[in-house]
């Protein structure tokens, strides 16, 4: 078997791990990268990219049948299914050939075949040991299972098969209200499909604020998505779904949602002496350094926030350790979106953990029908929630519904991680009409001072 050197073994392709690749190329390190599959990971090839791709499509046609009915159009509304999956896997297509060409540029040495890591500073591939300084696990996740009985039938899919399917289904079940399942049902409901949720758990989206997750659900039963919630599925047979309680669910194709688990493929744990969390993701420290030296995990590998932008910043922790200039990087001002139709986007506390740390606290609310914009888009539904601190005005937390909630964060994710105030937003021009004023109208609100907004009623006040 023969060996080769380098400074650092990357093993997965994903966002964390081309991202690592390019910051250790530009520092000068010699660095090579192992992925089995395709450039991009699951976010570029089966995940945030082209679900994204559908929910465009998903809402433009959603839109165009809203305006047919409404007689704005004529006899429109005829789409090509076929046609709206090449498109997808085109754009996917560009992106990974993009991230090939970003690579090669950096002179990072790609090699397409499974790796394993045989020990700290040695991983082997197709025959080949490397030889290495530093190793980054950056494997990222798979879809979980769902440990009941009959799961494994031909009309049961994951996300990953479900974006492959030639022609709309015309009812679908979802098992899993979580955001895999959020942003398919609102996919197919857009499209056609007959869509029912089921959740195990009493509420979508627990970690979210309940306020703004109320004002998403409700929309999404407007768009005529049923919700099951507090279900637990027994079984299925074919297509039929049958809950604890003995109620059944029959739908065309049935998609399985119920979250991420932690692939470790090339890497036995037990035996390398790697920690490993009791969910089975990889432990790491501040600097995403697991329990062996110069052995670090980043993205879904080593849980946190399972989000392409958590592995980006990952990356980015672990490469300072490497290069010896150790960085913080606020992980805590994760902006959370849910690309559902309507979307939800957030980011800091939700009013219940501002409750839950006993922080006296101001909540400024501006609902987009109070918006010109996007009342002028057709898209008036939703709002904009600011908490701040009551002592000083920091913004503790952004919960936002609409249209193009997740584009909104940008303003608020600035100021927060300059421990930004409501003062300092009092000073900033917004431009207007533009759906991000609302962020400075919501904040203001929770001083009884926006501009839009009506006088509140005497004895109001904050919590």
């Amino acid at each position: 078997m023969s060996e080769e050197r380098y400074d650092l073994a990357i093993m997965g392709g994903g966002p964390g791990g081309y991202a690592a690749a390019v910051m250790a190329a530009r520092h000068g390190l010699k660095v090579v990268l192992f992925e089995a599959k395709r450039l991009g990971g699951t976010c570029l090839n089966v995940g945030c990219i082209p679900t994204k791709y559908l929910l465009h499509k998903a809402a433009l046609i959603a839109e165009i049948r809203q305006q047919t009915a409404a007689g704005v159009f004529k006899d429109a509304g005829l789409f090509s299914w076929k046609k709206v999956i090449a498109g997808k896997d085109e754009v996917v297509r560009k992106l990974t050939h993009g991230i090939d060409g970003l690579l090669a540029s950096h002179q990072v040495q790609v090699v397409n075949a499974a790796a394993t890591l045989t020990a700290p500073g040695e991983v082997t591939a197709a025959n080949r040991t490397y030889k290495v300084k530093d190793v980054i696990i950056a494997t990222g996740s798979a879809n979980a299972s769902l440990p009941v009985p009959g799961s494994a039938g031909a009309d049961i899919l994951d996300s990953t098969a479900l974006l492959q399917l030639e022609r709309v289904p015309a009812s679908l079940t979802i098992i899993g209200g979580g955001v895999i399942g959020l942003e398919f049902a609102s996919i197919f409901a857009a499209v056609g499909s007959k869509v029912t949720v089921v959740e195990m758990l009493n509420a979508l989206l627990p970690g979210e604020d309940r306020e703004a997750v109320g004002v998403l659900e409700r929309e999404l039963k407007r768009a005529k998505i049923t919700f099951q919630l507090g279900r637990a599925v027994k079984g299925i047979s074919g297509t039929m779904v049958t809950l604890a309680d003995g109620t059944t669910i029959t739908a065309e194709k049935i998609l399985v949602a119920i979250g991420r688990q932690p692939v470790l493929a090339g890497i036995d744990a037990a035996k390398l002496g790697l920690r490993l969390t009791k969910p089975g993701h990889l432990q790491v420290d501040s600097h995403q350094e697991t329990n062996l030296p110069h052995v670090y995990a980043i993205g879904d590998v080593a849980g946190g926030w399972q989000l392409a932008h958590a592995a980006y910043a990952e990356a980015e922790i672990a490469m300072a350790q490497i290069l010896g200039k150790p960085c913080a990087v606020q992980l805590e001002l994760m902006p959370r979106c849910i690309y559902s139709l309507p979307q939800l986007a957030a980011v800091g506390l939700t009013e219940e953990q501002v409750r839950e740390r006993q922080i006296a606290y101001q909540r400024g609310v501006f609902p987009l029908a109070a918006s010109g914009k996007a009342l002028a888009d057709e898209a008036g539904t939703g709002m904009i929630k600011v908490l701040s601190a009551a002592s000083d005005g920091r913004i503790l937390g952004v919960h936002a519904v609409g249209a193009q909630a997740a584009e909104w964060l940008a303003p608020a994710l600035t100021l927060m991680n300059m421990k930004g105030t409501v003062a300092d937003l009092a000073t900033m021009i917004f431009p207007h009409p533009t759906c991000s004023e609302a962020f400075k109208e919501a904040a203001l609100a929770g001083e009884n001072a926006s501009l839009h907004l009506p006088r509140p009623a005497k004895g109001a006040r904050s919590c």
